[in-house]
């Protein structure tokens, strides 16, 4: 059945349908079989259909059709990774240690926690969502996908969470609608007394934390980053992959590191890598929105410590 949601905006409410197009494959109690959205290339939208008839066999035979997928193993070929819990299950919007503390943003909320058990020491209510932060060994900085807007990039007191002050570029403010999501900022970082940003498709820019003004902007070339960190020698950043690193002089991209599952946040403490994934969010079987991976009480803080 094809479905025009101006001529009948009812069903889309109903199936909680926002994406447009959506393809649902429904049981006679409007069950969620199997749903997918958005354009798709042949290869792709050839392997959700074979996923949607197999779901489609499993329930007409009685079977578990509304079972999630089985993910990667958390394992990586070189180093030593470990995990500590992570303060809530939340999207992540930053990780960063500062002083004797590590801080972890999630959706809203600023946990300062233990570094070595991950034990929440303290939570602090914002009053907007981050989606990374950076600290200097004595403040915190965060940032919002509203820069270079107002409260767009703001230095923080760690203990309180107090924003002491907002850095406003001289710039025109940025773009709405689409465009405005491609250049969206995603990571920030200090390094030797300055602050970058790092925007979603791969725009580095170099700021000054006094004045907030642009000082150099480089396109590295890569897409879809999250988060940016510094581990003493060069930057890094989360992506879909694993992570990709840059050299902090010429802010070049230099390699990536694959890795098993998609991240989110990336940070550096006591010489190994922190490592937050990208949650996935899906639908139930009734077309209630869930959250799928990971699982509640199931986030965690990677740890991932490289030879050499």
């Amino acid at each position: 059945m094809l479905v025009d949601r101006d001529k009948t905006p009812a069903i889309p409410k109903r199936l909680n349908v926002h994406a447009y197009p959506s393809l649902l494959l429904l049981g006679p109690q409007e069950e969620n079989i199997h749903r997918f959205q958005s354009f798709m290339l042949p290869d792709r939208f050839l392997r959700e259909l074979a996923e949607g008839q197999r779901r489609w066999k499993l329930y007409r035979e009685g079977g578990d059709w509304g079972a999630l997928p089985t993910r990667p193993t958390w394992a990586v070929e070189k180093g030593h990774l470990d995990s500590l819990p992570a303060p809530s299950d939340a999207v992540p919007g930053g990780i960063v240690r500062c002083g004797q503390d590590l801080y972890c943003s999630q959706q809203g909320r600023l946990f300062r926690l233990d570094p070595d058990t991950g034990k929440v020491r303290a939570t602090i209510q914002l009053p907007f969502t981050t989606q990374d932060l950076a600290s200097d060994g004595k403040r915190l900085w965060a940032i919002t996908t509203t820069w270079p807007g107002k409260q767009g990039l703001m230095e923080l007191e760690p203990l309180t969470g107090k924003v002491l002050r907002s850095l406003m570029p001289p710039v025109a403010p940025p773009e709405k609608g689409k465009k405005a999501r491609r250049h969206a900022a995603r990571g920030l970082a200090w390094h030797a007394g300055k602050l970058y940003v790092l925007e979603i498709y791969g725009q580095l820019h170099e700021v000054d934390p006094e004045s907030g003004k642009i000082q150099r902007t480089v396109e590295t070339g890569r897409r879809w980053v999250f988060s940016l960190a510094d581990d003493g020698r060069r930057f890094f950043a989360a992506t879909r992959e694993g992570l990709d690193f840059f050299d902090p002089k010429t802010l070049r991209y230099q390699e990536s590191l694959a890795l098993p599952r998609r991240l989110r946040s990336a940070g550096w403490s006591a010489g190994a890598y922190l490592l937050m994934e990208q949650p996935i969010f899906g639908f139930g079987k009734k077309q209630e929105k869930i959250q799928v991976f990971p699982r509640q009480g199931k986030t965690r803080i990677h740890r991932l410590r490289l030879p050499g």
